[in-house]
């Protein structure tokens, strides 16, 4: 679940998250070598998922 405001004063977009315990992310990545290009799209289709 998120949310996400518009703060035109500011000009700033505010996103809101809900904190979900797991396996954090740094725990795949390495500075050495990158991720997956498959994995990533995985990652980045299924967080904008509601």
């Amino acid at each position: 679940m998120y949310d996400a405001v518009l703060e035109r004063s500011v000009a700033h977009l505010y996103l809101v998250m809900e904190l979900v315990h797991g396996t954090p992310l740094t725990s795949f990545i390495s500075p050495d070598e990158p991720l997956p290009f498959s994995w990533v799209a995985s990652v980045v289709v299924r967080s904008t998922r509601c």
